[in-house]
């Protein structure tokens, strides 16, 4: 079902304002950044030097990226580790890193951002498995990431403890699983194929062992799922690429069944804003909020780039590109 999306005032004071440019730059050289993960007083953001490929290392900005106090960690053990997206589950960040060249890495997890946990030498089907998202529901953390190599890797993989990890999920139609969220006591999975054929999936299971697998259109690679007022919002760009393409909003509240929403917006990532049960829309100059993931109001102002991956502590956005580029925006309601 194809639905036309409705732009309007939804009667609220909420708001996305003040986006500001902001830089971290720990040493010399040109840094990359993987991705961000808030949670507790902190973002934690992970990057690599580009110039020497050493040391991979996880900023910590602690408090409001207003302050940018920062503090530094080197994440290279048993040779050097490329660290991914992190993620904040349970209380836990959680991020894989890779050994540059090699064939294994290492899984890492803190509690507080300054003491962290190291599970090494872990192996590549592992680090794919929850090299994207982490998140944690019905006692499991549940891992989701990039299928290389069907024939030996995975895409899901789950934990009881946040280090240790098993393979459990294979999907080689589609190679890429981008996001997970948990809500109504289940993990909706959203995954897509590179080459945008008819591979793109909705998966789900409550127990991390059983999956159902609902097809998604072509040119609905979803990179991004959200959970809250007890429904799944799926983000999804015409490709790969979701640079300046049509937006499509996949809504469902069980992960098999759904409904698809058009937009002509460019939007590159979606949140979820706890503190006022808002998702939030951010792309390239532009963002945008709804309650229900139908009616989004949007505001003519965002990051002056590209988003590669965004979070929210209490009530400030950290966006960021890949290459480096960083802006805050705070919320009001």
């Amino acid at each position: 079902m194809i639905l036309k999306s409705v732009w309007k005032p939804q009667g609220s004071s909420f708001n996305i304002s003040s986006w500001t440019p902001r830089s971290v730059n720990p040493g010399s050289g040109t840094y990359e950044f993987s991705g961000v993960a808030a949670g507790g007083d902190r973002f934690i953001l992970a990057y690599e030097n580009m110039d020497s490929r050493i040391p991979n290392t996880v900023v910590n900005i602690t408090g409001t990226p207003t302050r940018f106090t920062v503090n530094k960690y080197d994440m290279g053990i048993q040779g050097q580790y490329l660290a991914r997206w992190p993620s904040f589950a349970n209380n836990k960040f959680i991020l894989a890193g890779y050994s540059d060249g090699g064939n294994s890495g290492a899984i890492y997890n803190t509690t507080n951002g300054t003491t962290w946990t190291i599970k090494a030498p872990e192996a590549f089907a592992i680090m794919d498995s929850i090299s994207y998202k982490v998140v944690y529901g019905n006692g499991l953390y549940l891992g989701v990431g990039v299928n290389r190599e069907p024939v030996n890797y995975t895409n899901v993989a789950t934990s009881t403890d946040g280090l240790n990890f098993t393979g459990r999920y294979m999907d080689t139609e589609s190679q890429a699983f981008i996001d997970v969220d948990f809500g109504l006591g289940r993990f909706v999975i959203v995954a897509g194929a590179r080459d945008n054929t008819n591979r793109n999936r909705l998966i789900t299971t409550t127990n991390g062992q059983v999956y159902t697998n609902t097809a998604l259109p072509a040119n609905t690679f979803c990179r991004w799922v959200k959970f809250g007022n007890d429904v799944f919002i799926a983000l999804a760009n015409t490709n790969f690429t979701p640079k300046n393409t049509q937006t499509s909003i996949i809504r469902t509240v069980n992960g098999s069944t759904f409904t698809r929403t058009v937009i002509s917006k460019p939007y590159q990532c979606l949140l979820f804003h706890e503190n006022s049960q808002t998702f939030i829309f951010i792309g390239n100059g532009i963002s945008g909020y709804s309650k229900d993931g139908i009616e989004i109001t949007e505001i003519n102002d965002g990051p002056n780039f590209d988003v590669d991956d965004a979070d929210i502590l209490g009530n400030q956005i950290l966006a960021l590109n890949g290459n480096g580029s960083l802006a805050t925006a705070n919320i009001t309601f």
